[in-house]
């Protein structure tokens, strides 16, 4: 049976009408380009040297491209309150209100906002209407999913209520208390679904996924559903191919994490006791764990199955899943560690099903330090990223410095300022670093020469430097030291003149 069209991916830009039939609501017109990021041929350690000093150019881009997306504003003709709760900047990700658990259910709007405590941007998800459950089961199940916290989750910040959202609406007299779910924030995120089952795009879909991506998956997924369990909760909704998100270059996140307990008819008393310390032993709650691994194990088989339509469908899968297991062995090239993995985790909704979590992690150990080890070499690369940015933050800096104290002469310091005494010698070292020129007259355009007479800057090296008039009538011999002085001493008498830079 396919399931219902879910969605709140918390992605980059506003989506346009969602395709009932498609699924999530993202645009379905283009193949995403997180598939191509997920490539085990570029995997953690594929980052590179960037083919100039700076960031590594791809790593760049994507930096770029998060900016601008957590930088957009919403549109002035939007009815949009200027705040909700503690949020400012409220920027509306979808067109319209979608069903959250099936048509039947409550409908939610997703916004991203800045929060005015913290700064961050968050994702704040709008249940329309009044609250589909008692205050009670919604703050409890509020309060036990803060606590968890996974690399691999989208994790849930907070729950309030507010009446910011109806209250701008003329529709209704009497504004409507409504619930707000506030997430973490990714800006690229897309759902698996659309990065490997895209409809629009079967020159792809009809080729197997490679192993060691579908290993990647489990790996992140598994870790992640293990912690939730160890907090006597289980993911439950959230684990379906429209709600695992894929988030950039070999990553996935849970996303939507706490809905279907705060809604739960039941009144959510499998719910683990406030205190964090209290200890529960509900049989639903293992029920419901076991039913974690087993949409886990659906996941896997959609994603392996993908390449047959016979099999796979919406996201869903076509056959039951003794079929499904043993299509993998006879139509994919995917390793029998990988089917029985499959095979165990379909498993574990039977009634009388002995898996757990911890065995299915025993089943993974060497899978999972594999990943590890991918996850090391991703960090020492990014960390050399780190250095060469932060490099250049140095530089900023000192040209800012250097730009603040070269031809000032404003009321603040006195006329000629900047011509005399370390002035002077800031602004022949100025010429010496940026307008170079060869014996012919021609600029010099030496990026290096100026990272390296920066750095030297910086340090305040005792090597010594000539500088020269641009007339050639002064000739003046100093170190890197005398020149760090005079700008530090300069900086300084500015800032005894007016409001400057805090000293550092």
């Amino acid at each position: 049976m396919a399931q219902p069209p879910i969605r709140h991916a918390f992605h980059r830009k506003m989506s346009p009408p969602p395709d009932r039939r498609a699924g999530p609501s993202f645009s379905q017109d283009r193949p995403s380009p997180l598939a191509a990021e997920f490539d085990p041929s570029r995997r953690w350690n594929s980052i590179q040297p960037g083919a100039d000093m700076y960031a590594n150019p791809s790593l760049r881009e994507s930096a770029r491209a998060e900016i601008a997306a957590l930088l957009g504003r919403a549109h002035p003709a939007l009815a949009i309150p200027e705040y909700v709760g503690t949020y400012y900047a409220i920027v509306p990700l979808e067109a319209q209100p979608t069903p959250i658990f099936g048509r039947a259910g409550p409908h939610g709007l997703l916004y991203k906002g800045v929060s005015a405590s913290r700064g961050s941007i968050a994702a704040l998800l709008r249940i329309i209407g009044a609250p589909p459950a008692p205050s009670a089961q919604i703050v409890r199940a509020g309060e036990a999913w803060k606590r968890v916290r996974h690399p691999a989750l989208l994790c849930l910040k907070e729950v309030f209520t507010t009446r910011q959202f109806t209250a701008r609406s003329t529709a209704s007299m009497v504004p409507t208390n409504e619930v707000v779910f506030v997430y973490e924030f990714s800006s690229r995120a897309e759902t698996l679904f659309h990065v490997f089952l895209n409809p629009t795009t079967p020159d792809h879909r009809y080729h197997p996924l490679p192993e060691a991506t579908l290993w990647a998956i489990a790996s992140q997924i598994l870790s992640a559903v293990a912690v939730v369990h160890s907090n006597r909760l289980a993911l439950r909704d959230a684990l379906t191919i429209n709600r695992v998100l894929v988030t950039g270059r070999n990553r996935v996140r849970i996303n939507c994490v706490g809905l279907s307990d705060a809604f739960d008819p039941s009144g959510g008393d499998h719910l683990p006791a406030t205190s964090p310390r209290a200890t529960t032993t509900n049989d639903r709650v293992s029920a419901l764990q076991k039913g974690d691994l087993s949409s886990v194990g659906h996941i896997l088989a959609v994603l392996a199955l993908r390449i047959d339509p016979k099999f796979v469908r919406s996201g869903s899968l076509l056959v039951p899943e003794d079929v499904a297991v043993e299509a993998m062995r006879r139509l994919t090239p995917y390793s029998e560690d990988l089917t029985v993995l499959v095979m165990s985790l379909l498993s574990a909704a039977v009634p009388t099903s002995q898996v757990t979590t911890n065995q299915i992690l025993g089943m993974i150990g060497p899978r999972l330090a594999l990943e590890l080890g991918n996850v090391w070499t991703h960090t020492d690369s990014l960390e050399n990223m780190l250095f060469v940015e932060f490099d250049s933050s140095r530089m900023f800096r000192l040209m800012g410095l250097l730009g603040f104290v070269n031809e000032r002469s404003d009321a603040g310091v006195e006329h000629q300022w900047s011509e005399t005494g370390d002035r002077y010698l800031l602004k022949l070292f100025r010429d010496y670093v940026f307008h170079r020129v060869d014996e012919n007259g021609k600029p010099i355009l030496d990026m290096a020469h100026v990272v390296e007479c920066l750095s030297r800057l910086d340090i305040g090296s005792p090597e010594q430097v000539l500088l020269s008039s641009r007339d050639g009538s002064s000739l003046i011999v100093a170190t890197y030291e005398d020149l760090r002085r005079c700008l530090l001493q300069s900086m300084d008498e500015l800032r005894s003149a007016g409001h400057g830079l805090p000293n550092r």
